[in-house]
């Protein structure tokens, strides 16, 4: 069977079908998780205070930083974190959505 260029054209759309889809779910994901880390940059120190309790509990009283820039980067990891296990519904739902259909 030989493969003409109106077939060709003809499954290009299907292909971008999916793509423009992929494109979206993508978005909705991505613009779900940049809204749960905003909100969990903002009660970053709240989240890792309470990361920390066993630590507290253990004795040690304080945090070591070895570096300048650890604590900042240590909340921006806990708020990314925190917005994934937040955001992460709502990415599966996004995840199943597109992959669904196929199956």
């Amino acid at each position: 069977m030989a493969f003409g260029i109106n077939d060709i054209d003809e499954t290009q759309a299907p292909l971008l079908d999916h793509l423009i889809e992929l494109r979206t779910r993508l978005l909705r994901s991505i613009l779900a998780l940049g809204a749960a880390f905003c909100a969990c940059l903002y009660f970053a120190d709240d989240i890792l205070a309470f990361l920390v309790q066993p630590l507290l509990k253990a004795g040690q009283d304080e945090l070591i930083y070895t570096k300048l820039y650890e604590a900042f980067f240590v909340e921006l990891k806990v708020a990314l974190f925190a917005a994934f296990f937040i955001a992460f519904p709502i990415i599966a739902n996004q995840i199943w959505a597109f992959v669904a259909p196929g199956l």
